[in-house]
């Protein structure tokens, strides 16, 4: 039997880090379905827990709007409210992987020491009569 899930989106709010005998990493994460042939999207919601060292990553690099890819397994988990007995789904996160920035973030320049501002001139020279993809 297989209950594997792999979900790309970004964080709704910060996440929440308990401390006890275990880290544990709560937190929530907005992912778009596609589109529909009306050209709408409809995006769904996930609750998700990281532990232990996964925990601590999350909490020192991932922030609210930030994007992430978790993979792990569907869970349901039972809790009580009001005196009632409720069930709710959670991911299980196995895995995090880092896959950019913020929704709005700009790319900082890279400069790399020891190279000067190309003289355009000079690039189109080296590449003349060559059939670049780009």
């Amino acid at each position: 039997m297989l209950n594997y899930i792999m979900l790309l989106g970004r964080l709704v709010a910060e996440p929440e880090i308990t401390n006890g005998e275990t880290t544990r990493c709560n937190f929530r994460i907005a992912v778009e379905r596609r589109k529909s042939k009306s050209g709408k999207c409809k995006t769904d919601f996930f609750n998700c827990v990281a532990w232990n060292g996964t925990a601590d990553i999350i909490q020192k690099w991932f922030h609210k709007g930030d994007m992430i890819m978790v993979v792990g397994s569907m869970n349901m988990e039972q809790y009580m409210k009001s005196e009632e007995r409720r069930t709710a789904p959670v991911v299980n996160v196995r895995e995090i992987h880092f896959t950019g920035g913020r929704k709005h973030e700009e790319p900082e320049p890279v400069f790399v020491e020891g190279v000067s501002d190309i003289d355009t001139a000079e690039f189109e020279k080296i590449f003349e009569g060559i059939d670049v993809p780009f």
